[in-house]
C-alpha cells in the first residue's frame, strides 16, 4: 500500500517490575520499533509519593502503586486492606488524575475470587481521591483500574 503509514502500539503492564510500551511504525517497508520510555511506579506510601489515608495500607506481596504511560493514562496495581468501605484509600497527585470521576470494578481476596470472594466497587475521584466501597471481606485488588489523566 504505497504512501500510506501505519502505527501499531503495544503497551505491556507487567505485574511486577518496570512497565513497558513500544509504538512500531510501518511506511513502505519493515516495521520499526520506536521505543517508548515509561515512567516507574510510585509507591503510594513511599518517600514523596501519596500517603494512605483512613487505616488503608498494602497487604500480600503487591504494593499499591501507580504509574502514566506515554498516552496519558493511568494504572493502578496491588493489594490494599484493612480501612473502611467507602472512604479514601489515598489521593492521586495533580497529573494522575481523571477528567470526570471514573468507577471500576474489581474483587476482594477474602477467600479468593469466586465463592469466597466479593465484587469491590473503586471509585477515583477528578480530585484523586480513590475510594474502594466492598459489601464483605477486606482486601482489594486495584489493578482493574485504569483511565486517561488530564
Amino acid at each position: 500500500m504505497a504512501g500510506r503509514t501505519f502505527l501499531r502500539f503495544l503497551n505491556s503492564f507487567r505485574h511486577t517490575g518496570t512497565p513497558s510500551s513500544s509504538t512500531f511504525l510501518r511506511g513502505d517497508g519493515a516495521w520499526s520499533n520506536l521505543e517508548t520510555s515509561v515512567e516507574d511506579f510510585h509507591a503510594i506510601g513511599g518517600a514523596g509519593e501519596p500517603a494512605f489515608q483512613n487505616s488503608w495500607a498494602n497487604t500480600g506481596s503487591s504494593p499499591a502503586a501507580f504509574y502514566k504511560d506515554p498516552f496519558g493514562r493511568v494504572y493502578l496495581r496491588g493489594n490494599i486492606n484493612t480501612g473502611a468501605s467507602g472512604t479514601v484509600a489515598f489521593t492521586l497527585p495533580s497529573g494522575y488524575r481523571p477528567e470526570y470521576n471514573t468507577f471500576h470494578v474489581s474483587y476482594n481476596n477474602n477467600g479468593g475470587p469466586g465463592p469466597g470472594g466479593a465484587a469491590v466497587h473503586i471509585e477515583i475521584q477528578t480530585d484523586g481521591d480513590v475510594i474502594p466501597t466492598y459489601g464483605a471481606g477486606t482486601d482489594v485488588w486495584l489493578d482493574s483500574a485504569h483511565f486517561r489523566a488530564v
